[in-house]
């Protein structure tokens, strides 16, 4: 396999991953398009620290 072939794939990986994460944050009730990653996991690390 060529470097650009497994480009090519980390490509295909990361769109996977990103359309994964818009149904995860939809089935949550928010809008994809005004969430990032970031701010949506840190809502579940905020409510982690405060549970324990």
């Amino acid at each position: 396999m060529e470097a650009s072939d497994e480009v090519q794939a980390l490509f295909r990986l990361q769109a996977n991953a990103m359309e994964d994460f818009h149904h995860v944050v939809q089935y949550f009730g928010e809008d994809p398009k005004n969430i990032t990653t970031t701010e949506f996991f840190g809502i579940f690390a905020d409510f982690i620290i405060k549970f324990e």
